[in-house]
């Protein structure tokens, strides 16, 4: 057989088994981007869901303030009801007493409501943070498993195989 053939045919060999390694290198690298893309997107969710909390967190710190306020309006109401001696004023008193007594009413349930939202959200920060940080392992261990084929996987430099020469693409690709 002519000595140019039989190099063209080991070259041919040597390329598919290149092209093979680094279709494997590249299956190894996929899983580990996939994993990652997930690793973002939990913790996008998990920020999502922090940035959420501290929005009810504030709206239930405002809340507290209100019930706070009402709280003092119906002391005041109550004392200028002990105050007054006429019934016309009384019945002032009483319709202020009355007003401030249902906003009170409504704002200790707005107030038990965003509690409630709140111990919700908190514990979805814990479920995310535990999804992210399973997340965060399931990478530990696939980069380790993948370091360990890599390295059982064939170096191109043993081939022989270094910079092309020429750049551009294989010269018997699909010869």
């Amino acid at each position: 057989m002519n000595p140019d053939i039989e190099r063209l045919l080991t070259l041919q060999r040597d390329d598919a088994e290149l092209d093979g390694l680094e279709r494997r290198l590249h299956d190894l690298d996929a899983g580990v981007r996939a994993l990652e893309r997930e690793r973002e997107e939990a913790s996008a969710n998990l920020d999502k869901t922090r940035a959420e909390l501290a929005a009810e967190e504030k709206r239930q710190r405002e809340l507290q303030s209100k019930f706070s306020e009402h709280k003092q309006l119906q002391e005041k109401n109550l004392a200028q009801l002990d105050a007054v001696k006429k019934a016309r004023e009384a019945t002032a008193a009483m319709s202020q007493i009355d007003i401030t007594r249902r906003a009170l009413m409504q704002d200790e349930s707005d107030l038990q409501s965003a509690e409630q939202r709140a111990r919700t959200m908190r514990d979805q920060v814990v479920a995310r943070e535990l999804v992210l940080m399973e997340v965060d392992e399931r990478i530990r261990d696939t980069r380790a498993g993948t370091a360990a084929e890599r390295e059982g996987l064939v170096d191109p430099g043993e081939f022989g195989f270094g910079e092309p020469e020429v750049p551009g693409p294989r010269v018997f690709g699909g010869v």
